[in-house]
């Protein structure tokens, strides 16, 4: 391997650390639940804000973050959002004011925008186009079981130390993926990729609104939207808490199932980015497991007597169908062109992030609804909103068989 060879994956890697670190940030709050709702004096709705404006943030910042990747080279940018992105996570764990905690979670999410991005980016300028799906199903199998181990290595040492300082420690992280990048050359080769262009600002934001008006375009993005937001309000926010309630689980129980649902995608997102990069017709590897994941939530959610103890394994199944929505980038690498890679990755992810965010405040409302009308945040309460997760599954299904994922003429 030469040197150059070298950088570009050791930076590869540690921007995958940066994605791994957004996706603990993000999933956070749903160990926490109760603690986050006392300290900021909030109730249901108040939590969904909290997710959502971390996805407005993410969302509103793609565009920039994309064409900043390409009009400059990634390194200081990157530095700078990791940092501020460490420091805003323990700011949000520290305040107990609620308009301080929604900005503190905007600018989480704002700096977070970056780090898949920047992944994404560094495997379609850098390495062979074979590679970009398995690259982007490896990051995102990295991410989620990185966050999930975490996540329940906290869930056990919560009950000998305070959440803040168990949470916190974790989160330096981000400050030691900062110095390991301050420490790469500022170019990743001697020479950029042919692909790579300074396009004007103007001239970006004309292609940006050419892709997005773009049907199939558009529609991948609003299907990589539905096809993740399941998991998104299971561990993100609503899973432990609702676990905890209809099955009677502990909280290390609870945060075993999120664990395992994040090690089906684990397993998934790379064996079917693999399979997806090579296979020319693949409608199915989207619309199938699309369905299996509706049958296997309405089993965890709506029958937790007659499920019980097979409650882990559906979990794994359900993370494993849901890794399918990788084939979201398999259609992407059909649709944009090479040299707008960077503004066409900022546009599919602000379209999927846009859905999410949305879909985030209507949950929390409708589980507070739920709560309202119980009196108590309990099963029934939590299914108010989560209830509707078979049948998002089930919508990406039906959009992905009209859609198609099909190679270029």
């Amino acid at each position: 391997m030469t040197y150059q060879r070298f950088i570009i994956y050791f930076t590869l890697l540690l921007t995958i650390g940066f994605y791994c670190l957004d996706y603990f940030f993000r999933i956070s709050p749903s160990l926490i639940l109760p603690q986050l709702m006392a300290q900021y004096h909030t109730d249901p709705m108040g939590i969904g804000l909290f997710a959502s404006v971390f996805y407005i943030g993410y969302v509103i910042f793609q565009l920039p973050c994309g064409v900043l990747l390409d009009r400059h080279e990634i390194k200081y940018p990157v530095i700078i959002l990791i940092t501020l992105c460490t420091l805003s996570f323990l700011g949000f764990i520290i305040a107990d004011q609620f308009w301080l905690g929604i900005l503190l979670r905007f600018i989480l999410g704002a700096t977070s925008a970056c780090s898949f991005i920047a992944v994404l980016y560094i495997a379609r300028m850098y390495l062979d186009d074979k590679w970009f799906s398995m690259v982007s199903g490896i990051t995102i199998a990295a991410g989620t079981l990185a966050a999930s181990i975490i996540q329940t290595l906290n869930a056990w040492l919560i009950q000998w130390l305070s959440w803040q300082t168990v949470i916190g420690l974790f989160s330096i992280w981000g400050f030691i993926v900062a110095g390991l990048l301050l420490m790469m050359p500022s170019q990743l080769s001697t020479h950029r990729p042919l692909l790579y262009q300074r396009h004007s600002y103007w001239t970006l934001i004309k292609q940006l609104l050419q892709l997005l008006l773009r049907w199939r375009f558009l529609m991948n993005g609003v299907i990589g939207g539905l096809f993740y937001l399941p998991t998104s309000l299971l561990t993100a926010v609503w899973g432990i808490s609702f676990f905890k309630s209809s099955y009677h689980l502990s909280t290390p129980q609870a945060s075993s199932v999120i664990f395992l649902i994040f090690l089906g995608w684990a397993i998934g997102a790379p064996m079917i980015g693999f399979f997806g990069g090579r296979l020319h017709h693949t409608r199915l590897l989207t619309a199938l497991p699309a369905i299996l994941a509706a049958g296997i939530s309405a089993l965890m959610l709506l029958d937790s007597t007659w499920l019980q103890h097979g409650l882990f394994i559906a979990a794994l199944l359900f993370g494993l169908c849901s890794s399918a929505q990788v084939m979201v980038w398999k259609q992407f690498n059909t649709l944009c062109p090479p040299n707008l890679s960077g503004v066409g990755i900022a546009a599919t992810n602000m379209v999927i992030m846009g859905i999410v965010a949305i879909t985030h405040t209507a949950i929390g409302y409708l589980v507070e609804v739920g709560y309202q009308h119980n009196h108590a945040l309990n099963t029934v309460a939590y299914l108010s909103g989560l209830g509707w997760i078979p049948w998002i599954f089930v919508s990406v299904a039906i959009l992905a068989l009209m859609n198609g994922i099909r190679p270029k003429a």
